[in-house]
């Protein structure tokens, strides 16, 4: 396996290194959502792009994914039974 490929496979997946992470992958796409919206914000539309605004919208996002996923976690029926 190259390098690359062995690094990029270890920040993106659980300490099994065989499970994919979904919050690190996340986390990643953001970064990078909010890097292209800065690029694009300042050379096609000549405008300023808040980091700070883009970045509590984000934190909102994944805290309110957070509590839902928490709270279907207990709110699950096991109807195997």
């Amino acid at each position: 396996m190259s390098t690359a490929k062995k690094v990029i496979k270890e920040w993106f997946t659980e300490t099994d290194n065989e499970t994919a992470d979904v919050t690190k992958v996340l986390a990643a796409v953001s970064v990078m959502t909010g890097i292209g919206l800065a690029v694009f914000s300042v050379v096609v539309l000549g405008k300023e792009f808040n980091y700070q605004d883009y970045g509590l919208g984000t934190a909102a996002l994944f805290g309110g994914i957070g509590v839902a996923l928490g709270l279907k976690k207990d709110s699950d029926v096991d109807i195997s039974k």
